[in-house]
């Protein structure tokens, strides 16, 4: 992991392009957990958010310079050796002990669109995006228009709506 994250570094990799908004979102919700999976002792689940970043970064052909800084900053609890040389690569010259942890907005770690599952008689038939704060009405509208042609024929006897894991499940007969 280290490794992949020491090649983020190399001056090949740096740019000075603006990052894009899933990635400034994704690391707003990074280090929203990591602050949290610190604080509650959630060492590994931390990490793992930090793997997914790294991955992220990683997609791309170059990274912008705030998300390494982020990047640095939040591995230096956990590999703080590391997180110098890269704080020092990156042409800091304080220790990134007396920097501040990153800060997160809030209204970026909030999804705007989620996807719904749509089952019919409990069996996946389908997916699709939706607004996160969609009604349960538009959610079973959209839910029947994307599986219509498994309900063709049939009768739907309940519709139901588990809005917290944004699950549609419609009973025919």
């Amino acid at each position: 992991f280290l490794n992949r994250c020491w090649r983020l570094y190399g001056a090949e990799r740096r740019g000075d392009q603006q990052t894009t908004d899933d990635l400034e979102r994704l690391r707003h919700r990074v280090i929203k957990k990591v602050s949290y999976d610190i604080d509650t002792m959630g060492f590994n689940t931390a990490i793992a958010q930090l793997m997914t970043y790294v991955n992220e970064l990683t997609k791309m052909p170059k990274s912008h310079v705030e998300d390494l800084k982020a990047l640095a900053l939040m591995l230096s609890p956990f590999a703080p050796h590391f997180a110098e040389e890269v704080w020092e690569m990156l042409g800091n010259t304080e220790s990134t002990i007396l920097q501040d942890w990153p800060s997160f907005d809030e209204a970026l770690t909030v999804d705007d669109v989620v996807t719904l599952v749509i089952q019919v008689n409990g069996k996946k038939r389908g997916e699709c995006q939706v607004s996160a704060s969609v009604d349960k009405d538009t959610a079973l509208a959209v839910a029947k228009e994307a599986v219509a042609g498994h309900l063709d024929g049939k009768n739907v006897v309940k519709e139901i709506y588990v809005e917290k894991r944004n699950l549609v499940n419609l009973v025919v007969k």
